[in-house]
C-alpha cells in the first residue's frame, strides 16, 4: 500500500474506503466504496450491524443474496486437529456450537452447553444424544435403518425400550395395511389384520414355528394352521386346539382351593341369555368333577372314584362300580358226591352296577357220581350279601329242564357265598340236564 504521509486525501483515492455518499456514518446505512466508487455490497451504519447484501440489516450481520447466500469457514492450511464452527455466547459462556468442534474427522456435530447433542458422520450415519449423553437415536445410513435405544439396528425401525402410538400400522411393499394396533372411542385396544376386501389370517409364532392362528372367517386354531371344520358347516365358529400329529392338551389351571370350569351358553333363549346352560366344573377342594345342565348340578364323579346325581355330594350314595364279564360255573353236591358242569357249557355273563349284580347263563350236567343233598350252582363272580341285611337268603330265577320238561326250581342266595343253592334232589341228576339261571343281588 502506497503511503499517505503527507498526502492530501481525496474522495476519489484508489485504495480508499468510504460511503457512497462521502458523508459520515448514521441511521441510514450506506454501502462501503472505494475511492473509484466500485460498491463492497457491504453497509455500515450507527446501529452496530452489518449488511452483506442488504442495506437494512435486522441482526447484527445480516447475509443476502436473491439465489444463493453462504457463509464458508475455510482452515487454508489447517493441520491436525481442526476447528471450524459457530458458537453462540451469552456473557461470555458457550451456549450452543455448531460445526466441526475438534475432531480429527470431518463429523459434524451440535452441542448445546458444552455438551454434544447430534452428530453426522462423515459416512452419513445421524446419532442423537439423551441427558445422560447415550446415543438414543440412531440412523446407519449404509443399511438406511434407524435404531431408537441402540447403534445397531437390525431393522428397518429397531426399538430398545418402550414405544408410545395412538395407533400402529404395519404395510406391505405395496403399501397397504397388514396389521393395524389402534384404540377405538371406547378406549378398548383393537388389534385388525387385512382389510374389508382381503382374506387374512392372524398368526402367532414362537421359536418360528407357529402355535396359533386366527383366520379371516373368525376360527381359531391352536397347533393346527389348517384350522379343518371337524363338524357341519353349521358351526361356523370353532376353537379347533390339536394337531395331526402327537398328544394334544388344553389345560385350565385355578387358584387352591378354586374351581376350574368350562361353561356353555345359549344367548338366544331369554331365560339363559347371559348365563351358563350347562357347565363342567372341576372343584379342587374336593377334587371333585361336576356335570351341569340347564345351570343345576346333575352328576358328579367323586374324588373316591364314585358317581352322584342331581346335587347330591354324599359318597355312600355313590354309584362306585359298573363292570361287565364273565364267569365260569361248577356244580356242588351239599351232602355228598360230585357233579360235573360242561366245560363249554358253562359260562355265566354279569353285570355289575355299584353293589347290584345280574347274573344269567345255562349250565349243562355232564356227568353225576352219587350226589346226594341240594345242587350248587357256584357261579356268582362276588360274595353276597342279603336284601335286606337282615334276611337270611334271597330268591334266585332258575328253570330246569331234565330233557323233557321245563319246571321252575326253588333256589336261594344266602349271605357271604358265590353260589346258588338250588333245593332239588341230586341224587335224580343225570347227564345232559341243564339249569337256566337269571339272579339279581346284592354284591359285598
Amino acid at each position: 500500500m502506497a503511503s499517505l504521509v503527507g498526502q492530501q486525501l481525496k474522495d476519489t483515492y484508489d485504495s480508499l474506503l468510504k460511503t457512497s455518499d462521502n458523508d459520515a456514518l448514521g441511521g441510514t446505512y450506506k454501502e462501503i466504496t472505494d475511492g473509484a466508487g466500485n460498491g463492497s455490497n457491504l453497509y455500515l451504519g450507527t446501529g452496530g450491524r452489518l449488511g452483506i447484501g442488504t442495506s437494512s440489516p435486522s441482526a447484527k450481520i445480516e447475509v443476502e443474496d436473491g439465489d444463493f447466500a453462504r457463509i464458508d469457514l475455510n482452515l487454508a492450511n489447517a493441520t491436525g486437529t481442526t476447528i471450524t464452527d459457530i458458537r453462540g455466547l451469552v456473557t461470555g459462556t458457550e451456549k450452543w456450537r455448531i460445526g466441526k468442534t475438534g475432531s480429527s474427522s470431518d463429523d459434524f456435530t451440535i452441542n448445546v452447553t458444552s455438551t454434544e447433542r447430534m452428530r453426522i458422520d462423515s459416512g452419513g450415519d445421524i446419532s442423537f444424544r439423551d441427558t445422560s449423553n447415550n446415543e438414543a437415536f440412531y440412523w446407519d445410513a449404509s443399511t438406511a435403518r434407524l435404531g431408537l435405544g441402540t447403534t445397531s439396528p437390525a431393522f428397518e425401525l429397531d426399538v430398545i425400550g418402550d414405544v408410545s402410538a395412538d395407533r400402529f400400522v404395519i404395510r406391505d411393499s405395496g403399501g397397504g395395511a397388514r396389521l393395524l394396533l389402534d384404540i377405538d372411542a371406547n378406549n378398548d385396544t383393537i388389534l385388525t389384520t387385512g382389510t374389508t376386501t382381503e382374506s387374512r389370517s392372524l398368526v402367532f409364532n414362537t421359536e418360528n414355528t407357529e402355535r396359533m392362528r386366527i383366520d379371516s372367517s373368525g376360527k381359531v386354531g391352536i397347533g393346527d394352521s389348517t384350522i379343518a371344520n371337524p363338524f357341519s358347516s353349521a358351526y361356523s365358529n370353532i376353537l379347533h386346539v390339536g394337531t395331526t400329529s402327537g398328544n394334544t392338551r388344553l389345560a385350565i389351571t385355578a387358584g387352591t382351593g378354586k374351581a376350574s370350569d368350562l361353561q356353555f351358553a345359549d344367548s338366544n333363549t331369554s331365560a339363559e341369555s347371559g348365563t351358563y346352560a350347562g357347565y363342567i366344573s372341576y372343584k379342587h377342594t374336593s377334587d371333585d368333577m361336576a356335570f351341569g345342565t340347564a345351570a343345576s348340578e346333575k352328576m358328579r364323579i367323586l374324588s373316591s372314584g364314585g358317581i352322584t346325581f342331581n346335587g347330591d355330594t354324599a359318597s355312600s350314595n355313590a354309584l362306585d362300580d359298573y363292570e361287565e364279564g364273565t364267569t365260569d360255573a361248577t356244580f356242588t353236591a351239599t351232602t355228598s358226591g360230585t357233579i360235573t358242569a360242561t366245560t363249554t357249557l358253562d359260562r355265566i355273563e354279569y353285570t355289575k352296577i355299584g353293589d347290584i349284580c345280574h347274573v344269567q347263563g345255562t349250565v349243562y350236567v355232564s356227568s353225576v357220581a352219587s350226589p346226594v343233598g341240594d345242587v350248587r350252582i357256584n357261579c356268582l363272580p362276588f360274595l353276597s350279601k342279603s336284601i335286606p341285611e337282615t334276611a337270611d337268603f334271597l330268591s334266585a330265577n332258575v328253570l330246569f329242564y331234565d330233557g323233557t320238561t321245563y319246571s321252575q326250581a326253588n333256589a336261594t342266595i344266602t349271605p357271604n357265598v358265590q353260589y346258588i343253592t338250588v333245593h332239588i334232589d341230586a341224587s335224580t341228576l343225570v347227564a345232559s340236564d341243564r339249569f337256566f339261571i337269571q339272579a339279581t343281588y346284592k354284591a359285598v
